[in-house]
C-alpha cells in the first residue's frame, strides 16, 4: 500500500450555476420540468380512467415517486385502486420503474391510498392506505423495491393488513429514524364515535407490540384518542427527538376546529404538550363543520420543535367558503405569539371573493425556516393548485410568486402533497394532486414544480485530503485521510454528513458518504443507480462499484476528543482493470446539522496506471 506524506488543504468556494438556475424566480413554474412544468402518469397504458396524487416522495436520486388513488373510469365507483408511479427528477415518466412506469396495486374493492414514503437506509419504497370490502375495512401497508416489484421481505409477501372496523381509513404516514413505521388514521368506537387512530410497525412489517397502551381491537398495540367530538386524524409528522404529532378535524354540533395530539416515543399521549396531550383550536366559532369548517389537515415540526399546522378555516358562514389557515404551537402546546396574529394567520387568494374556496392540504418547512402550504383555490368545480410561502413569523413572503401566492391553470386542480426537491444548489417545490394534460378530460396523477431557493454557500469548515495527488496501479490499495475541520464554536459532532466521490468529467465511479448520527459508511454506483448503506468501519465486507471498491476493513473514523473540531476518515480504495490508463478527480463535500451544505470541492487527483 502506498502512502504519501503532503496534503491538500481546501476552504469551501461557491459552485456556479447554470443560467437558468441562476435566474430562477422564486415561485415561477419550472417550465424546463416534464411537460411545461408539469408530470403526469395515467392510470392505465391506454391513458384511460381516472386518478389522482395523495402524496409525493423524493429519492436520494432525485426521482419523485407519487402515490394516489385510481378507477377504470371516471364515472365507475364500484372499484376502485392504489397507484405508484415514479418519475425521473426531470419530470420524465420513470418506465423502469413497475409496468411502463407505474404499479397499480388491489387490497380489496376499495382501496384508497394515504402516503407514500423513501426508506433512507435502502431506498425502498412504503406505500400506505386503507381497503374496503365484504369483509370491513383495513389498514394497507406495502413496501416495494426500488424496481417496483413488492418486497417479499416484508409483511406478507410485501404487503401487511389489520381490520381497522367500518368507517374506519387511515390519513397518514412517518419513517422514524430506526426504520419503525407510524400510521396514523381515524377509527370508530361504540362509545365515542371517529377517534384518532395511531400505530407503529417495525421495519419487517411485523406491529410493533411496544408501542402504545390500549388499542383499538385487532391492534392492540395501538392508540386511540378522543377529543369528545367527532375526530378525524389527517396528518402525522415525527419530532427531532422521537415525539409524534397527529393534527385533524374535531366536529361537534354547530362547530368543527383544529386538533392536535402529542404522543411520546412509546405511543403516549405527552402529558407535557396541551391538556394531557391535546390542543384544540378555534378559528371561527359556530361554522359549518364538515368539508367547510375549521379543519387541520397538515403538520410539520420545525427544527426548533415548534409544531407548524395548515389547513381551512370557514371565513363568510352564509356563505360557508372558506381560507388557508396555519397555526404554530410552542413546545408546550400553547399558540405561538411571535407567529402571525396570536399564532394564527388565515390567506385568501383572491381577498374580494366571498364565494372562492381556499384550502390548505400539505406543508413542508424550507432549510431557512420560510413555511411552504400547498392546497387549492377556486369555486365548486373550477379549482386550480395553490402554493403560499411564508416567513418565520407568518407573514406572506413577498419575494415568493406573487405577492407570497402562486396558483396554475387548471393543468393542477387540486394538490394534496409538497416536497422539497434538490436540483445542483438549487432547491425545488415539487406539488402533487389532481390535475391533467391539456386536452385530457379525465384526471391524472399531477406533479408540478416551482423555484424556491438557491443554497448559499457559506463557509462550513475546510477540508484536507492525503494523498492530494497519487498514482496507482489496478487492485493496489491507495489509502486516503480525508478530514474536515469546522470553525469554533462548532465541534464535529455538528456534522451531519460528509462525502468523497472520485469523477471522470460527468462519470462518478464513486461516491462514498459517512453519516454522523449512525457512524456508517454508504457507497453509490451512480451508472447503475444502485446503493450499498449502512456498512461501520472496520467491516469485513467492501463497498464496490463496478469501477472501485472500498476496503471497510481498513476504513477509520478519528477525532481528537468530544468537542474536537475535527474528523478524520480513513477510506483504503482500490481501482478495477475498467479505471486503467484513467485520470480522476476527488472531489469532497460536507453537509452540517443545520442542513448548510459546502458544495463539492476538488481536493485532489489520481491516475490509475495503464495495464501491460
Amino acid at each position: 500500500m502506498k502512502r504519501f506524506a503532503f496534503a491538500c488543504v481546501l476552504a469551501a468556494c461557491v459552485v456556479m450555476l447554470d443560467a437558468r438556475h441562476a435566474q430562477a424566480v422564486p415561485g415561477a413554474l419550472d417550465t424546463s420540468f416534464g411537460q411545461n412544468g408539469f408530470a403526469f402518469a395515467a392510470f392505465d397504458n391506454a391513458g384511460l380512467g381516472y386518478s389522482e396524487a395523495v402524496g409525493v416522495a423524493v429519492q436520494s436520486d432525485g426521482k419523485l415517486v407519487v402515490v394516489g388513488d385510481g378507477r377504470p373510469s371516471a364515472q365507475d365507483f364500484s372499484r376502485s385502486a392504489i397507484v405508484l408511479a415514479r418519475f425521473n427528477a426531470g419530470g420524465t415518466q420513470d418506465t423502469s420503474f413497475g409496468n411502463s412506469g407505474r404499479v397499480v396495486a388491489s387490497f380489496g374493492t376499495l382501496n384508497t391510498a394515504a402516503a407514500v414514503a423513501v426508506q433512507p437506509s435502502d431506498g425502498k419504497i412504503v406505500v400506505a392506505g386503507y381497503a374496503s370490502g365484504s369483509s370491513g375495512t383495513s389498514l394497507v401497508l406495502a413496501r416495494y423495491t426500488t424496481a417496483g416489484a413488492l418486497d417479499a421481505t416484508f409483511g406478507t409477501a410485501g404487503i401487511v393488513t389489520s381490520p381497522i372496523g367500518n368507517g374506519g381509513a387511515i390519513a397518514a404516514m412517518a419513517i422514524q429514524s430506526d426504520g419503525k413505521i407510524v400510521l396514523a388514521g381515524t377509527v370508530v368506537r361504540a362509545a365515542t364515535g371517529p377517534d384518532f387512530l395511531l400505530v407503529r410497525f417495525l421495519a419487517s412489517g411485523a406491529l410493533d407490540t411496544s408501542f402504545g397502551a390500549s388499542g383499538f381491537p385487532n391492534l392492540s398495540a395501538s392508540v386511540t384518542t378522543d377529543f369528545g367530538g367527532q375526530d378525524h386524524a389527517t396528518s402525522l409528522a415525527i419530532g427531532s427527538n422521537g415525539t409524534i404529532v397527529v393534527a385533524g378535524q374535531s366536529q361537534a354540533f354547530l362547530d368543527s376546529y383544529f386538533v392536535i395530539a402529542r404522543y411520546t416515543a412509546g405511543g403516549l399521549l405527552d402529558n407535557t404538550f396541551g391538556s394531557s396531550g391535546r390542543v384544540t383550536t378555534n378559528f371561527v366559532a359556530s361554522d359549518h363543520g364538515g368539508s367547510t369548517g375549521d379543519a387541520a389537515l397538515g403538520v410539520a415540526v420545525q427544527s426548533d420543535g415548534k409544531i407548524v399546522v395548515v389547513g381551512r378555516a370557514e371565513t363568510n358562514t352564509g356563505l360557508a367558503t372558506t381560507d388557508i389557515a396555519l397555526a404554530r404551537y410552542n413546545m408546550n402546546g400553547t399558540l405561538d405569539a411571535t407567529f402571525g396574529t396570536g399564532g394564527k394567520v388565515t390567506t385568501a387568494f383572491v381577498p374580494t371573493n366571498n364565494q372562492v374556496y381556499d384550502d390548505a392540504f400539505a406543508v413542508v418547512i424550507q432549510p431557512d425556516g420560510r413555511i411552504v402550504v400547498a392546497g387549492f383555490t377556486g369555486t365548486a368545480f373550477n379549482e386550480e393548485f395553490a402554493v403560499a410561502r411564508y416567513n418565520v413569523n407568518g407573514a406572506l413572503d413577498t419575494s415568493f410568486g406573487n405577492g407570497g401566492k402562486v396558483t396554475t391553470d387548471r393543468r393542477g386542480i387540486t394538490a394534496f402533497s409538497v416536497a422539497i426537491q434538490k436540483v445542483l444548489l438549487e432547491g425545488m417545490l415539487v406539488v402533487a394532486g389532481e390535475g391533467s394534460p391539456p386536452n385530457v378530460f379525465t384526471s391524472e396523477l399531477t406533479v408540478a414544480r416551482f423555484d424556491a431557493f438557491t443554497t448559499t454557500l457559506t463557509r462550513v469548515g475546510t477540508f484536507a485530503v492525503d494523498p492530494a495527488a497519487a498514482q496507482a496501479a489496478v487492485h493496489e490499495r491507495l489509502e486516503y485521510a480525508f478530514s474536515w475541520t469546522v470553525p469554533e464554536p462548532l465541534n464535529w459532532h455538528d456534522l451531519q454528513s460528509l462525502q468523497l466521490r472520485i469523477r471522470d468529467a460527468d462519470d462518478v465511479i464513486l461516491s462514498v458518504v459517512f453519516d454522523e448520527a449512525s457512524r456508517l459508511f454508504s457507497a453509490f454506483n451512480q451508472a447503475s443507480g444502485h446503493s450499498r448503506p449502512g456498512v461501520a468501519a472496520g467491516s469485513p465486507e467492501r463497498l464496490e462499484t463496478s469501477d472501485a471498491t472500498l476496503y471497510m476493513a481498513g476504513a477509520a473514523v478519528t477525532a481528537s476528543g468530544p468537542t474536537s473540531p475535527t474528523v478524520t476518515l480513513r477510506l483504503p480504495l482500490g481501482f478495477k482493470p475498467s479505471t486503467a490508463g484513467r485520470s480522476f478527480v476527488i472531489e469532497v463535500a460536507a453537509t452540517d446539522d443545520s442542513g448548510v451544505e459546502s458544495g463539492f470541492v476538488a481536493a485532489g487527483t489520481v491516475t490509475v496506471e495503464p495495464m501491460h
